[in-house]
């Protein structure tokens, strides 16, 4: 299966502006409600998000049943990147006006931006993982996969604590390595029976009811664990993968927290946290395209919502259904940027590369001033061996924004790709002078 680069996911998020909608309330006649959505609205475009956040409150104050204004707070929620809270509000703008599609839409927009935010999570805390232990094979496996967007290929790992002292304990160890859980179980809980607080058989017990699928078991001694030596980073780890298989996300996360706050070098925390932001990204994936499928059946020239249903099935990498949704779209809209944009993005993210790169010259026809839509032809060239376009891609990028950050990086990883590591290095210098806490930090900073 050929691979999306999660920034070309961040390329292709909607811009839903907030849409006041007096016609649809039948407020056109009442200038306190006009006055009221006007001046939050302009608020919100000059970027004072809690003045107009205050404004649209008031306004709920006067006409609590005004789908708008619940849709302005969401959008609000949605700069503050409180994706909850917004997709609480247009949820309720879009029960308060079931015939108006667009608070659906803005709402499974919010589910979205949450979904990539937890992504971009994901990548950090795998990149830090990476950064304690580049050695470990299959940390550097999950690096190179979340770095490629090979999200489901990603694996949990455990370890088992070591002590010599403890016969029972090491020949437990060394059944469970063999994964003869029978016999690990049975040397662990000889171990508990002539020491009671052995907290370290408590947690080995645990991996093996984890491996054994007794995941509930598995949790009670990792309890019993922690209990015993609240230090213990690994019982709180190994929590946390236990609350993923039972899908129970939050709780994980907690854990997980708790393990990395107790060792801030603790890298296998950091990379099961990973783990399960994305697998609960997963989990919520499908209700979001069934719904923005019912929307694009009822609405076939509805444009927004093929763009969004485009944008879940990315994330799912249903490469081919999205191709099929954008190709009705281009049925209805030839000089529509962001859709001609993000079609070629799908298509590069796909493997056609000649197609992908088609189409982002039918879309710079329409908008030659966007400096990435140069980046993601460049790198589409490059993957179809078209060097020399691809070289003047990435410096017309530049020209048009001379601080757009991943030009930088995908021309100083292009050149690496090209054996010229010495115009790569400057262009390196600059991404991480120009992102600083980016992911990818530890991993570029080796190259250069």
């Amino acid at each position: 299966m050929r691979i999306i680069n999660l920034k070309i996911m961040a390329s292709i998020l909607l811009s839903f502006a907030v849409t006041t909608n007096v016609f649809a309330e039948d407020k056109l006649s009442d200038p306190t409600f006009i006055l009221i959505n006007s001046k939050a609205y302009g608020l919100y475009l000059k970027g004072n998000y809690n003045s107009a956040f205050a404004v649209y409150k008031k306004g709920l104050g006067l006409y609590p049943q005004s789908p708008s204004l619940y849709d302005g707070i969401g959008a609000v929620y949605l700069k503050k990147r409180q994706f909850d809270k917004a997709y609480e509000n247009f949820n309720t703008a879009s029960q308060h006006d079931t015939s108006n599609s667009l608070y659906k839409i803005h709402a499974q927009d919010s589910i979205y931006k949450s979904h990539l935010n937890k992504l971009n999570t994901a990548r950090y805390l795998i990149s830090s993982a990476f950064t304690f232990s580049s050695n470990n094979p299959v940390i550097l496996s999950n690096f190179k996969n979340i770095r490629e967007n090979k999200l489901h290929s990603l694996e949990m790992i455990y370890y088992v604590c070591q002590n010599p002292n403890d016969l029972n304990l090491s020949k437990g160890n060394q059944a469970f390595w063999k994964r003869e859980f029978n016999k690990a179980e049975q040397f662990y809980q000889k171990s508990i029976k002539l020491r009671p607080k052995n907290y370290e058989a408590f947690n080995n017990l645990g991996l093996v009811y984890l491996e054994t699928t007794a995941t509930n078991k598995a949790i009670d001694n990792f309890k019993k664990a922690a209990n015993l030596n609240p230090k213990l980073t690994q019982s709180y780890n190994n929590l946390g993968v236990a609350y993923i298989r039972l899908n129970k996300f939050n709780e994980a996360n907690k854990n997980f927290d708790i393990s990395i706050k107790i060792d801030t070098d603790y890298f296998p925390a950091y990379n099961n946290k990973a783990v399960c932001l994305i697998k609960s990204i997963f989990e919520n994936i499908d209700d979001s395209i069934r719904y923005l499928e019912t929307i694009v059946k009822l609405e076939p020239s509805n444009i927004l919502a093929k763009q969004s249903l485009c944008q879940f099935l990315l994330l799912n990498e249903s490469y081919n259904a999205a191709i099929a949704v954008y190709k009705t779209g281009l049925e209805i809209t030839q000089d529509n940027f962001s859709f001609l944009k993000q079609y070629a993005d799908c298509l590069y993210a796909a493997g056609q590369y000649q197609e992908a790169i088609n189409y982002y010259k039918t879309a710079i026809t329409i908008n030659a001033g966007n400096s990435d839509i140069f980046v993601n032809m460049a790198k589409a060239q490059g993957k179809n061996g078209n060097n020399p376009d691809a070289f003047t891609s990435y410096k017309t990028s530049l020209r048009i924004n001379p601080k757009n950050a991943n030009a930088y990086k995908y021309f100083g990883l292009y050149l690496i790709d090209q054996k010229r590591k010495a115009e790569a290095k400057g262009l390196l210098r600059k991404y991480i002078q120009l992102s600083p806490k980016s992911y990818d930090y530890p991993y570029i900073k080796k190259l250069i």
